[in-house]
C-alpha cells in the first residue's frame, strides 16, 4: 500500500524546501499528506501517478504543481529585478505547491482505466479551490494563502486580490492551457469565465 509522508511530499516536490518559514513549510507538506490520506487515492496509486485532471491523464499532479511553482517563483524573481516589485516568496510558493492538491479529493480513480480519473461526490458538488480552502483553514495556512488556492480557477468568482494570488492564476491556466493544448483540447484562453 503506497505510504505518502512528509519525507517523501518534499522528495517529490522539492520545490517546497523554497519556504524559508519552517511553520509554513510543515503546513504545506502536511496538507499534502493530509489530502492524499483522505482521498481515494491512498491505497491504490503513488501520489507521482495521480493524473492532473479527468481530461488529462498523460501529465501529473505533482508535474503540473510543480511547474506552476516553478514558473511562478522564477516571474515573481524576474519581475522584482526588473521592476522592483517584491513578492512574500513563502506565500506565493505555498500557495502555488497547493493551488491544485486538492484535486486528490475532486477525483478518484477510474474503475474502469488504470491511470486516469472520474469526479469524486465532493468534486460534482464543490469545486477544487473550495475544497482546497476549507483545507487550508483547516490547517491554519494564512488567509493569503487560502486565498490564493480559491481563487487560482477561473471557476472560482471572486478574483484573486494579492500580486502573489494573480500570478498563480496566471501561470496555473497558462500551464493547464499547455497541456490542453498538447492533448487537443479547448484551452483556457478561449472560454468565457
Amino acid at each position: 500500500m503506497p505510504v505518502v509522508d512528509i519525507r517523501s511530499v518534499l522528495e517529490l516536490v522539492p520545490e517546497i524546501g523554497e519556504i524559508r518559514d519552517t511553520t509554513v513549510r510543515e503546513q504545506v507538506l502536511r496538507y499534502w499528506v493530509l489530502a492524499f490520506e483522505r482521498s481515494a487515492w491512498a491505497g491504490v496509486a503513488q501520489l507521482e501517478a495521480v493524473p492532473y485532471n479527468t481530461s488529462i491523464a498523460t501529465a501529473s499532479l505533482v508535474a503540473h504543481s510543480r511547474s506552476v511553482t516553478r514558473t511562478a517563483l522564477g516571474h515573481a524573481r524576474s519581475i522584482g529585478e526588473l521592476y522592483g516589485i517584491d513578492y512574500e516568496l513563502d506565500t506565493l510558493v505555498a500557495g502555488a505547491v497547493l493551488h491544485d492538491v486538492c484535486k486528490l479529493l475532486e477525483s478518484d480513480p477510474d474503475p474502469h482505466h488504470a491511470g486516469r480519473a472520474v469526479k469524486s461526490a465532493i468534486g460534482e458538488r464543490l469545486t477544487h479551490g473550495v475544497i482546497g480552502a476549507y483545507l487550508a483553514r483547516e490547517l491554519e495556512l494564512s488567509l493569503d494563502v487560502e486565498h490564493m488556492i480559491l481563487t487560482h480557477t477561473p471557476q472560482s468568482k471572486t478574483l484573486p486580490q494579492t500580486p502573489e494570488g494573480v500570478l498563480v492564476r496566471h501561470v496555473d491556466v497558462m500551464d493547464a492551457d499547455v497541456l490542453y493544448g498538447n492533448a487537443g483540447l479547448e484551452l483556457f484562453l478561449g472560454r468565457n469565465e
